[in-house]
């Protein structure tokens, strides 16, 4: 069971990671268009984008003061899974159970 499900979610994440390159580069030409134009938002008969810049702060432990980081320094756990494909001959994959 556990075999197919895998390898199920393998073949998608293939497909996924194709498609994702394929979104990153229709986005850098949109993106080029838009600087080009000099433009934030372009407009299409079905379709809107809008170019927007979301500042963020970030504060690296080598940058502050030890005491700062150690009083405000805040630490989140995120949980995922992560799957690699094994290319394991059937000896080593007994061992593994």
């Amino acid at each position: 069971m556990s075999e197919k499900l895998f390898h199920e979610w393998y073949l998608l994440k293939q497909k996924i990671a194709k498609l994702s390159a394929q979104e990153a580069q229709i986005r850098e030409k949109v993106q080029q268009l838009m600087e080009e134009k000099g433009v934030e938002q372009l407009t299409s008969e079905n379709y809107s984008v809008f170019l927007m810049s979301v500042p963020r702060r970030n504060l690296s432990k080598k940058n502050c003061p030890p005491e700062i980081w150690e009083r405000y320094a805040t630490t989140s756990v995120s949980k995922y899974c992560r799957l690699k494909k094994e290319n394991l001959s059937p000896s080593k994959r007994l061992r593994m159970i």
